[in-house]
Order: C-alpha cells, then structure tokens, then sequence
C-alpha cells in the first residue's frame, strides 16, 4: 500500500479553498465606472432618468440638457440621443456657442453691394448693382435690386437654410408689379463670398422669365 501523504493533501485543500475565496471576492462592479450619477450592480449601470448607454454617458431626454444662448435642445430620432443645436439663422463660433448669425455671409453684419456681372434671363442678359442687408428676422436678409428693376427697385427677402444655402420664398408687394421666387437653393461660395441664384419673375400680364444670377461682392 503506497503511503497516504497528509501534507500534500492538505496543501491541494488549501489551494483550491484559496482560488475559491479569490473568485467569491471579486466584484463585478470594480473595473465600472457609471456616469451622470449611475449606480452599478452586478457589473451594469443602473441609470438615473434622461440617461442612457453602457456607462449612463448619454442623454436621453433634454430635461436634463442645458442649452446655451441661440441654441434648443432636441432628441435625435435614430440615435436617441438628446443634444443641443443652433435655433434657425445661427451658426457655432470658435468656442461651439450659438453666437454667430448666418445671414452675415451675406450681409457682412451690415450692407454689402454686389454687382450682376452675370444675370443671364430668358429675355436676356443684365449687369446691374443690388445690396443686401439684415431683415428684422434673424432667418433672413434682404436682396435690394435683385434684377436691376428700378420702377421700384424691389427688396425680396431671402431666408438662409443652412451656413451656405438660402431660400428665395415667391414674394411681391403691391407696388412691385411683378412677383418673383427662387426656382432652386441659393448658394454663397466661402471663398470669394459671392452669391449664386436662380430664380423666376411673373410679371402682371402674366409673362414670366427665368433667370440665373451671379452676384459679385465689392
């Protein structure tokens, strides 16, 4: 019969007993770190209301966004998550803030003459000057002389979509003689600064003409 060794035995115990309390002791909770006020247990992140994600690193409701100045908050329908924009007509500065109008990429903040070297028309061809300053809206600005007429000059107000793009709604006033919109997005190109449109007039015998413009900042 082989010789029971008790030492060698009890060594065996004490190793398996020793890993045992090692893993008993972990705490899944330990390598967490939940976010916004979480709380984990069992290794996942509990979170408080308008929080959501693995660590509660997301805001899911705008109760619990504050927004700065010019700027809402609005969920995001495909990521869920609730995150601060710039209201309509305003753009971020340097800082990410909500400070910066973008209807000055036309105006300059003031008035700024442009010359049609290029408005090219179903009737023809026309070079004229025209100007364009802010509205009261801060969405939109105003087109003075658009189409060299001048029995009146006619001021059309154009709404800017996006920091590049604008909208020429149709539009007249009683003394105009004529209406007139825009037949595609107008643009402003960020390197020369100057604007492109296109846009269609209706005149009052109900004769129209369609024209393309290309106005050069001076």
């Amino acid at each position: 019969m082989k010789n029971f060794n008790f030492a060698k035995v009890m060594a065996l115990v004490l190793m398996c007993a020793g890993m045992f309390f090692a893993q008993s002791c972990e705490n899944d909770c330990d390598s967490v770190s939940c976010l916004n006020g979480g709380t984990c247990t069992d290794g996942v992140c509990d979170c408080p209301t308008g929080f959501g994600g693995d660590l509660c690193e997301n805001a899911i409701a705008c109760s619990v966004v504050t927004c700065g100045t010019n700027a809402s908050c609005e969920v995001d329908a495909t990521s869920g998550i609730a995150e601060c924009y710039c209201n309509d007509g305003y753009e971020t500065d340097a800082a990410g803030d909500c400070t910066v109008q973008i209807r000055n990429r036309y105006t300059n903040g003031g008035t700024v003459n442009y010359t049609a070297n290029q408005d090219v028309c179903t009737s023809g061809s026309y070079n004229y000057s025209a100007k364009m300053y802010n509205d009261s809206d801060v969405t939109k600005f105003v087109i003075e002389g658009l189409g060299g007429f001048d029995a009146p000059v006619i001021t059309p107000k154009a709404t800017v979509k996006d920091i590049t793009k604008f909208e020429l709604p149709e539009q007249t006033q009683a003394n105009w003689g004529l209406t007139v919109k825009g037949t595609a997005l107008g643009s402003v190109d960020t390197t020369t600064n100057n604007v492109a449109l296109s846009y269609n007039v209706k005149f009052a015998d109900n004769t129209t003409d369609d024209c393309t413009v290309l106005l050069d900042r001076q």
